[in-house]
């Protein structure tokens, strides 16, 4: 075993992913919290409580310092992460409901992303494939994230000085995981409008 933590949400941990360019580690659960973590030391970074169901899943879209999560009641949301060295709070960019013209909100199965660089025709751009518990398979177009912002891929690898002087600086080992309420992040309006998201079926 290479690292360990215990009690690292209140309920069942339900999903989880890892950005090797991140150097992070995010977890979901059925406590309705999304954590993310430090993946050298396995520090926390941060904590979201913006869902109100459980969480299902939980996906950096790589190489870009983005997040998406979602829950039981097909409620996404697209989070800007800040880097390991830095305090600043995730940024919100995107919330949306994933329903079918007038139905209910459909639960998220299944995503994954695509990157187009810059340099690349058609570049940058950023899409989104989901795939829901009715059986549909959306892709999103949401380059918006990374336009307003004017987002780069991040490799936190590329520097090992600078990975190791925001190590050093992480938070102390005796972080309670079950009672740190005073990171949690309360502002949960999105930046960006979902009407500038272009989905395909």
């Amino acid at each position: 075993m290479l690292r360990c933590r215990k009690n690292c949400h209140q309920k069942d941990i339900t999903c989880g992913d890892y950005a090797h360019n991140l150097q992070m580690i995010v977890t979901g659960s059925r406590d309705k919290v999304v954590r993310c973590w430090l993946y050298e030391k396995f520090k926390p970074h941060f904590r979201l409580a913006a869902h109100e169901d459980e969480v299902t899943m939980v996906h950096f879209l790589k190489p870009l310092p983005l997040l998406l999560t979602a829950d039981a009641k097909g409620i996404l949301y697209i989070w800007r992460v800040p880097r390991a060295k830095d305090h600043d709070p995730p940024i919100c960019l995107l919330k949306w409901s994933n329903k079918h013209s007038m139905e209910a909100d459909v639960p998220i199965s299944a995503v994954d992303s695509y990157y187009v660089p810059e340099d690349q025709p058609n570049g940058p751009q950023l899409l989104l494939l989901i795939g829901d518990e009715k059986g549909y398979v959306k892709v999103s177009d949401i380059t918006c994230c990374i336009s307003h912002y004017n987002l780069k891929p991040v490799d936190e690898t590329a520097n090992p000085q600078e990975k190791r002087n925001w190590l050093h600086r992480a938070k102390p080992e005796q972080f309670n995981m079950l009672d740190d309420d005073d990171d949690v992040i309360h502002t949960y309006t999105p930046v960006l409008d979902d009407g500038q998201i272009k989905h395909e079926y």
